[in-house]
């Protein structure tokens, strides 16, 4: 089979019909599904984002291919799970149509499929209906085994960049950690909703969506360039209008940014992006805040700019940092 049209059906440039009928083929040819593996792997390599977290990880000294090898591992196990669901979603995808707020009553997270990224790698997926999701470090994406473009729902936990596939008749839904669901028909946006963080944060670049709070049943409707950010022990929420949505998608891009941040976020976010554990000495460094723009720099330089711009002092063993205050 031509290679440029098993690319058409990678990106989802093919009709329905016509992705369902390569993959009933590709269920039962051998051949076919080993070149499908083969050009769906090249592509989402080709597609992975920038980490900077797995380079600063890696020795100078070591040969560059060692990146190519982690990220070829990386996409392997996003994609083998991938395929197979694929496969089985789109041969039976006319079967599961149904109702997506049923979907949404009977759907619990872990029963599917589970993409997981470690700490220190970003990852990319495309699901099924075309919707494409970048995955940050420390984060995993559960999606229902009878995902389908009629029953569009998934659970995350971390922080993902979506890019939806417009749908006005069945909007695409998100679950979070705290009962707090997103709800989309076709928009670019970024989620922010690790377990271990006080708030859950939302920046909309294009289109439009809703967050509702099961809770109470609240909801908040969201424009561009619009961020909320809703306290998960209150489920208070702020709306801010003056944002700037590089900020919150620099991770994307590469970059590790802080503006006046405080410190048990910087602690986190460093943790996630280099795949360390970072012990605080002091309670008293919590209260202190950092300012700073990272693209490729190591833990060590960024460690040696914390301790210039603050009282803030480290010791850094293996993949582990202690936190001190310094008596400058």
């Amino acid at each position: 089979m031509d290679q440029d049209y098993i690319l058409k059906i990678i990106k989802g440039e093919c009709p329905s019909d016509e992705r369902e009928r390569f993959f009933e083929r590709l269920s039962s040819d051998k051949a076919l599904m080993q070149e499908y593996a083969r050009l769906k792997n090249k592509y989402v390599i080709n597609t992975l984002p920038y980490s900077p977290g797995i380079n600063t990880l890696l020795s100078k000294r070591q040969p560059k291919f060692r990146v190519v090898q982690v990220f070829t591992k990386i996409a392997a196990a996003l994609f083998i799970p991938l395929l197979a669901w694929s496969i089985y979603n789109l041969i039976q995808e006319r079967n599961n149509a149904g109702n997506v707020q049923n979907s949404i009553t009977s759907y619990e997270p872990g029963t599917g499929v589970r993409y997981e990224v470690n700490k220190g790698i970003k990852a990319m997926l495309t699901l099924p209906d075309s919707t494409i999701i970048w995955l940050n470090s420390g984060s995993y994406l559960d999606v229902p085994k009878n995902f389908t473009k009629d029953n569009r729902i998934v659970y995350l936990s971390g922080e993902g960049y979506f890019d939806v596939e417009s749908d006005k008749k069945s909007p695409f839904l998100i679950m979070t950690p705290k009962s707090i669901l997103v709800k989309v028909t076709g928009t670019q946006f970024n989620l922010s909703c690790y377990e271990n963080d006080k708030n859950m944060k939302l920046t909309l670049l294009k289109g439009s969506l809703e967050l509702i709070k099961k809770n109470d049943k609240d909801t908040i409707s969201v424009k561009p360039n619009e961020e909320v950010i809703i306290n998960y022990k209150t489920l208070e929420d702020k709306l801010d209008t003056t944002i700037d949505t590089k900020y919150a998608t620099a991770w994307k891009e590469g970059s590790l940014r802080f503006i006046d941040s405080p410190m048990d976020e910087v602690v986190r976010k460093m943790e996630r992006w280099f795949g360390i554990q970072i012990t605080v000495d002091n309670p008293d460094i919590y209260k202190q805040t950092f300012t700073a723009d990272f693209d490729s720099e190591s833990v060590t330089q960024v460690l040696n700019l914390l301790e210039i711009s603050t009282n803030i002092s480290h010791e850094i063993k293996g993949n582990r940092v202690r936190l001190s205050m310094s008596s400058k």
